[in-house]
């Protein structure tokens, strides 16, 4: 399990994708990375995605591990904050700038897939397959989706847990 780490505003993809030399999209920490990973995201910026994330241009599949993309407070920009909630929460964003189908869903996925505390938006269809047991929804705020729901499940012992739609 590695921590790899974008910043959309202050990172570059030709950097290593570490704390102090982040990449700067989700597609090129994608492309480093593998099945047990935790991709953290800045709250500096929204990450705008074109096109869904390809699982498949350097993506090191293992779905005997969860792989997680969850946000990580470098100026505190972005927050989330439930109706029910007293305290807001950092979080990061991730646009589908209501051209990306499924950000989340291509058929090679992880089965294993994790989203914490990230606002996400912009999505043309569903935001996500939940693909195999395990995979979740911690924390996130969705909104703006075109799709009546923007979760699909195939399998079961999926969870979405404290997130607010």
């Amino acid at each position: 399990m590695v921590a790899r780490y974008c910043d959309y505003l202050n990172g570059l993809d030709i950097n290593p994708g570490t704390i102090g030399s982040p990449k700067k999209t989700l597609q090129a920490l994608v492309n480093i990375g593998a099945g047990g990973d935790n991709f953290f995201i800045a709250d500096t910026s929204a990450q705008v995605l074109l096109v869904p994330i390809s699982w498949v241009l350097g993506f090191a599949a293992d779905n005997t591990k969860y792989t997680t993309f969850q946000s990580y407070n470098v100026d505190g920009s972005i927050i989330i904050q439930r109706p029910d909630e007293g305290v807001p929460r950092v979080a990061a964003t991730i646009d589908g700038n209501s051209t990306v189908g499924e950000p989340f869903s291509e058929t090679s996925a992880p089965s294993r897939l994790v989203l914490k505390n990230l606002k996400i938006t912009g999505s043309t269809t569903w935001l996500m397959r939940l693909h195999g047991a395990g995979s979740a929804m911690y924390g996130c705020e969705i909104y703006g989706t075109t799709a009546a729901l923007p979760l699909r499940s195939n399998g079961s012992g999926q969870s979405i847990v404290n997130t607010y739609v």
